[in-house]
């Protein structure tokens, strides 16, 4: 399938014209398209309904649907092979079994609003997308839900269930956690004395290069940050006080040892 793709085009009261109707005339078609800088899943349905969604696995973030455009029987995110079906519902998650507080029904995908006009498809963002989720004081992790996360890697077997496919918390992560931590970016034989390796975290940019004796550095938008490797992956950390990366891995070192990545 080949979609003839349109200009997004905002109307005066907020929609978007993200597709031609043509574009998603069959069941199973399907397309994708930037609002407002949130990806944007419209997709036909076996109904025959027209149906909009965030295109953001509710996993861990991961976009369900890659191709532009296409035609898909249902949608399998690529990162925990976490299904959607073509409504929007969760109908398979691994590593949910062993959680008490998991809901099939609060991991659906993110419905986005969408009409058909004059033969365009249009989509509008709701007053709070995903993105820009506020944390809820009263709905974050508790002390020993924190304590729990904290330990080392073979004690932390489990997130509780709401962890998720909470906004407040994937909010508090990125907030609290996310930029403190190590973050691997990519490989180490990626980097060499020619070319760079350039990355993104977070929306901002980060660039790995060669010293002149073969060790690395790293700067993310011109400021340098701290850079190390472990088994090949390069790793950045934006925390000038964080452990050094072996201490800070703990006994993941230990528990993948013995694989030569």
């Amino acid at each position: 399938m080949t979609a003839a793709r349109v200009p997004d085009t905002a109307t005066d009261d907020g929609w978007v014209r993200v597709a031609t109707a043509s574009d998603v005339g069959e069941p199973g078609s399907y397309v994708v398209a930037d609002v407002d800088g949130e990806s944007v899943l419209v997709v036909r349905g076996r109904d025959n309904m027209l149906r909009g969604f965030y295109n953001v696995c509710r996993h861990r973030g991961t976009a369900v649907a890659e191709a532009p455009c296409g035609t898909a029987v249902r949608f399998q995110c690529p990162y925990h092979a976490w299904i959607y079906d073509l409504d929007g519902r969760l109908i398979t998650a691994r590593h949910t079994d062993d959680l008490d507080d998991f809901t099939f029904e609060g991991a659906s995908l993110r419905p986005v609003a969408i009409e058909v006009r004059d033969g365009s498809v249009l989509a509008r963002l709701d007053a709070a997308p995903a993105s820009a989720a506020t944390p809820d004081p009263e709905n974050l992790l508790t002390d020993e839900e924190v304590s729990a996360i904290r330990r080392p890697y073979r004690a932390a077997s489990l997130l509780p269930g709401r962890a998720y496919h909470d906004e407040g918390i994937h909010a508090f992560e990125r907030r609290e956690w996310f930029r403190r931590d190590w973050i691997a970016v990519g490989r180490a034989e990626e980097v060499t004395a020619a070319k760079p390796l350039i990355a993104a975290l977070d929306g901002e940019s980060i660039a790995v290069s060669r010293t002149g004796d073969g060790g690395l550095r790293a700067a993310v938008n011109g400021t340098s940050v701290r850079v190390d490797t472990w088994q090949g992956f390069v790793f950045v950390t934006l925390e000038a006080g964080n452990a050094d990366l072996v201490e800070w891995l703990d006994d993941l070192t230990e528990h993948l040892g013995r694989f030569d990545f």
